[in-house]
């Protein structure tokens, strides 16, 4: 009996993150990549409530509203190109989908945000609804359904560490 009830009572106490079609709000926000293909096309991705931009003074700037679909927590990152061995480690991952892809200069109509979370406690299997803390994020672009970057290692920007070339036009 008691093995019926505490799985209900996890159920039922814990809202069901999976349907959530909302960002958390620690991703909104300014996150610089790093590597070549993340600093020559992404550059800095900002994300608010109403909006996305994102690229750099090499490759043009988009900007559009979006749309949020959530996918189902998984421990293979992004869409199973890599394996992650780590079974305790989750990653969280967000499709932002936009509304006038046509208009950006990269022509990518989705970008998928991903991040890792860690249980909490000692439920491997139970994580927060609103991460406490973010710092890094993986992203990969889509054209179409097929995937057009994949760009890891974008971290939290403040106005201290930009970079010169994203200060603005010199």
């Amino acid at each position: 009996m008691i093995r019926f009830i505490v799985p209900l009572f996890f159920a039922l106490a814990l809202p069901n993150p999976i349907n959530a079609e909302e960002l958390p709000k620690r991703l909104y926000g300014s996150w610089q990549f790093t590597g070549t293909a993340g600093e020559a096309v992404i550059g800095e991705l900002t994300i608010t409530k109403d909006y996305v931009a994102y690229g750099s003074s090499l490759n043009g700037v988009c900007s559009d509203s979006y749309k949020v679909k959530r996918l189902k927590d998984d421990n293979d990152y992004p869409d199973n190109l890599v394996e992650d061995t780590r079974g305790y480690i989750s990653y969280r991952t967000y499709r932002l989908i936009l509304d006038n892809p046509e208009n950006c200069v990269h022509k990518d109509d989705t970008l998928q945000i991903s991040f890792e979370q860690i249980p909490m406690g000692s439920f491997k299997t139970i994580y927060p609804d609103e991460p406490k803390f973010i710092n890094k994020i993986s992203l990969v672009t889509y054209i179409d359904g097929k995937v057009s970057g994949w760009y890891s290692n974008g971290f939290r920007l403040s106005e201290y560490i930009r970079k010169p070339w994203s200060w603005g036009v010199l």
